[in-house]
This record gives C-alpha cells, structure tokens and sequence, in this order.
C-alpha cells in the first residue's frame, strides 16, 4: 500500500506567509516621483499654430522643427523634469489643445 503523502506544492500555509508580505509592501509608504517624462500624445487640429508655438518655446526647436514635432507625434517633448516644471508643461500644453501625459 501506498502511504499518503502531503498534498503537492510545499508546506501548508506557505502561501499566506507570501501573501502577508506581499500586503506590507504594499503598506509600506510610497516614494513619490520627483521627476517626470512630459510626453506629446495628440493635438487638436483647430489649435495647431498653439501647439506649434508651446512645443517650440518648451524645446528650443526652430519653428520648422517644432512642427515636424507636433505633426510625427506621440513623442517625448521633455525627460527627468522636475514635479513642477513637469505640471507647468502640461498646463501650456493643454491649453494649446494638446494631450499631454506624464510618466
């Protein structure tokens, strides 16, 4: 005869050690993001001289430059920005008719 052994995949109880750890991570108080990616998504077409005129003033771009930018988007206008200057992008931004995402 065969003896019985202990059902497959370890100890018993093993799985809720692993799942308690997993919650005090999760507890564990969050290091906010300090600095940002300030990404281009998409314009609005009746606000595109704006969002040209934004994009050139925030990068430096020639205006040439700057409506390659707007038109071959999405695109990362500006990396490692910091929180503030991060928000200030993305309200001129948006008020050029642009949807802006921050990473």
């Amino acid at each position: 005869m065969m003896a019985a052994s202990a059902p497959s995949g370890g100890a018993p109880g093993a799985g809720a050690g692993a799942a308690a750890k997993a919650d005090a991570k999760e507890e564990a108080p969050k290091k906010e993001q300090s600095e940002f990616v300030v990404k281009f998504e998409k314009f609005d077409e009746t606000k595109k001289a704006q969002a040209i005129r934004v994009i050139k003033e925030i990068t430096g771009l020639a205006l040439v430059e700057a409506k390659k930018f707007v038109e071959s988007g999405p695109k990362v206008v500006k990396e490692r920005v910091p929180k503030e200057d991060a928000e200030k992008m993305k309200k001129k931004l948006e008020e050029a008719g642009v949807t802006v995402l921050l990473e």
